[in-house]
């Protein structure tokens, strides 16, 4: 089943670029034309003249200046992996015949790997989006414990390693108290164009991917409930790379 944000890159992709801008263009044998750009489709451009007439061109034969023009124009198609290593500690187990309790130490880093399927060069920039979610389980919300950004592109490389701060946290089981503390709750990571257009996005969980849009416009230390409204918001902002 397609999750809705797997629906939006496909939406994505299928509109054409809208660019009120025309410029000349010229050919590998030096012919110029003066249009603007429709839309990149495959291994073609879809070029509208100043007659209102458009023309498919192959991008091979276009001079290298409008090839790498194009190269910043259409979003490039990439694979995402997430590792979120987690390192849970006992720090304390108290036992008793009618008592229990046990606390617990969490360390953890979440590594990003983001790889450029396409062998087609492209150097449009983008804004990658890592955040790390945990759960206050007595109070039932949760809580954005990293927030990050970093700006790249694929112009000079095919791939790109991303990685959150480490974060630790505590949480306890009390058989008299139930539950508290913040313990994990997973991450969602996705890359957009610098207009907002997404790229790419990869959660631990569908209701994480689905929300990214919400969480966008949250910062560190925000919580929210499982309908993603937010119940505290910080005024410290984002980490940008």
């Amino acid at each position: 089943m397609k999750t809705i944000a797997t629906i939006l890159i496909t939406i994505f992709s299928l509109i054409s670029i809208s660019i009120a801008e025309t410029r000349m263009w010229t050919s590998i044998k030096g012919d110029t034309i003066e249009a603007e750009l429709v839309n990149i489709i495959s291994k073609n451009v879809v070029l509208k003249k100043m007659n209102g007439k458009q023309i498919q061109v192959p991008v091979s034969q276009l001079c290298a200046a409008d090839q790498k023009y194009l190269a910043t124009m259409k979003p490039p198609k990439i694979e995402i992996e997430v590792d979120d290593d987690v390192d849970d500690k006992t720090i304390g187990s108290v036992s008793g015949y009618d008592y229990d309790h046990s606390s617990k130490r969490e360390r953890l880093k979440c590594a990003v790997h983001v790889k450029k399927k396409s062998r087609e060069d492209n150097s449009m920039p983008l804004i990658a989006h890592l955040f790390v979610f945990s759960k206050d389980l007595r109070r039932e919300e949760y809580i954005i414990e990293g927030c990050e950004e970093w700006e790249f592109s694929f112009e000079n490389q095919d791939s790109f390693s991303f990685s959150s701060d480490t974060i630790s946290l505590e949480h306890s089981k009390n058989s008299y108290y139930g539950n508290s503390g913040r313990a994990y709750a997973g991450y969602v990571f996705w890359v957009e164009s610098k207009d907002g257009k997404l790229v790419g996005i990869n959660g631990s969980k569908g209701m994480f991917e689905t929300n990214f849009v919400r969480i966008k416009t949250m910062t560190l230390n925000t919580k929210f409930d499982e309908d993603f409204i937010t119940t505290f918001t910080p005024t410290k902002r984002k980490n940008r790379k």
